[in-house]
Order: C-alpha cells, then sequence, then structure tokens
C-alpha cells in the first residue's frame, strides 16, 4: 500500500501478514483552512 485516506471517526487498523519487517510512516494533517483563517468543512 502506497496510501491509506483513513476516517478517523471509524475503528481502524494495520497489521503485518508478509514474513517481512514492514514500517509504517503516519502523517496526521489539520483541517483544510480558508484564507482567513477559518476551518473549511468537507463532506
Amino acid at each position: 500500500m502506497d496510501d491509506a485516506d483513513i476516517d478517523s471517526r471509524l475503528p481502524h487498523r494495520s497489521r503485518n501478514v508478509g514474513d517481512r519487517e514492514c514500517v509504517i510512516v503516519s502523517a496526521n494533517t489539520p483541517p483544510s483552512f480558508s484564507d482567513g483563517g477559518e476551518a473549511l468543512h468537507h463532506g
């Protein structure tokens, strides 16, 4: 898997099902902001 878009409101997890070591790099981003600094709500 190269990337994932996970809805954080739902339970989720990852696991390595292979024989080799797996490294997960995770980056969380804040909500998008408009030019005025107010949060934009998507969906």
